[in-house]
């Protein structure tokens, strides 16, 4: 068993682990949503959500989960840019963004701010979770620039 020497090697194992995990729970949903389209599955679609509802929420634990991938790779590659923050934001949103399409699919639209208590609540929290995928990205970007495309131009100007 490796052990994990620094900061960097930490943040990039738990955005790999998570992003494992999601992709595991997505195949998962994606078996679950085989079951009401057999002959026998007919009792699933008493509990089961649109199954328009749960391949948004499959599709969309992918593809965030591609992008937690995303992150560790640049955090691997450049370590200068690596950060707790940003990588604990990536995966709350990872995790909380898809519930929007699954409270949709049982009659709460998470997507439009208005109506009852719980459609305010789910709304707040879908909201929250789009911007910590925003600011997680917007800082990941930022020091991005700043510690590798701008250094590397100053050091460009130097020589």
């Amino acid at each position: 068993m490796s052990k994990l020497t620094n900061n960097n090697d930490r943040i990039v194992s738990i955005l790999i682990f998570n992003a494992s995990i999601q992709i595991f729970v997505s195949t998962a949903l994606g078996f679950i949503m085989l079951i009401p389209l057999q002959p026998w599955g007919g009792f699933s679609k008493l509990y089961l959500p649109s199954m328009h509802a749960l391949l948004a929420v499959h599709l969309d634990w992918y593809m965030l989960a591609f992008l937690e991938f995303a992150c560790a790779f640049m955090f691997n590659m450049y370590p200068s840019i690596s950060s707790w923050n940003v990588a604990l934001l990536l995966m709350f949103g990872g995790w909380v963004n898809p519930m929007a399409y699954l409270l949709r699919g049982y009659g709460i639209n998470a997507f439009v701010f208005g109506g009852g208590p719980i459609q305010l609540i789910a709304s707040s929290v879908s909201g929250i979770s789009v911007v910590s995928i925003l600011v997680g990205w917007s800082v990941l970007l930022y020091r991005f620039y700043k510690h590798v495309i701008a250094s590397n131009k100053m050091t460009d100007k130097s020589q």
